[in-house]
C-alpha cells in the first residue's frame, strides 16, 4: 500500500465484503508441506494453495506427472 489511508481503505472494502458474505474463507498458502500431511494428500475445495519444495526440475517435473 502506498500509505495508510489507502490501506486503511482497501482493508475497509475487503471487512465490507466479508460481512456480506456469510460463509467467508479467506485465501490461506501453506509453504514447506511434506506428502506425509493431511494437507498434502486430501484435495481441499477451498482457497488454499499448498507448496511444496522440491530440490530439482526433474523432481518437480515427476511430482506433477503422478
Amino acid at each position: 500500500m502506498i500509505s495508510k489511508e489507502h490501506l486503511n481503505k482497501v482493508t475497509e472494502y475487503i471487512d465490507s465484503g466479508v460481512k456480506k458474505r456469510s460463509y467467508f474463507v479467506g485465501p490461506r498458502l501453506f509453504d514447506n508441506v511434506s506428502k506425509k500431511m493431511k494437507i498434502y494428500k486430501e484435495e481441499i475445495f477451498g482457497p488454499v494453495l499448498v507448496i511444496d519444495r522440491v530440490s530439482s526440475y526433474e523432481e518437480a517435473l515427476s511430482l506433477t506427472n503422478k
